[in-house]
């Protein structure tokens, strides 16, 4: 089970003390695993860099709702930082400037795990923006 966390943290200020931006972010709660910190990596930021307003989700999933209908084969862009395409069994992630890059592989996930983490990305862009905002989504297996 992948439990991913969204929440905003507190950036550094130029002199190193707390008190900066808050930014959004996305962790594993209690990840073990390397593939299961990659949801970190991958969706974190795909969904920071380049899926970062409410607006934006509901394009996206409206996008995924017709690949699923079979209306489109795929659908794809290139956002701020990731290369993304949307299959009807898969989402596949690779970061612009690293293509081929031994750490950061081309990444994929299956597109229901995409979906509902992109639902939790949506509700979470949606509250407030402070330290207390925080939303947890569990992938389903497959």
């Amino acid at each position: 089970m992948t439990i991913l966390r969204f929440y905003y943290d507190q950036g550094i200020t130029s002199d190193g003390q707390n008190g900066g931006t808050l930014w959004s972010a996305v962790e594993v709660v209690g990840s073990q695993t390397v593939s299961e910190t990659d949801y970190a990596k991958y969706l974190g930021g795909v969904f920071h860099f380049d899926i970062n307003s409410p607006d934006h989700c509901a394009d996206v999933l409206s996008e995924i709702e017709k690949v699923e209908r079979g209306e489109s084969e795929k659908a794809g862009w290139t956002g701020n930082a990731f290369f993304t395409d949307i299959y009807r069994d898969r989402v596949e992630v690779e970061h612009q400037q690293f293509v081929d890059h031994p750490d950061w592989p081309l990444w994929s996930c299956p597109l229901g795990e995409f979906k509902v983490a992109l639902r939790g990305w949506k509700s979470f862009l949606e509250l407030p923006v402070n330290m207390n905002s925080e939303v947890l989504v569990e992938l389903p297996n497959g």
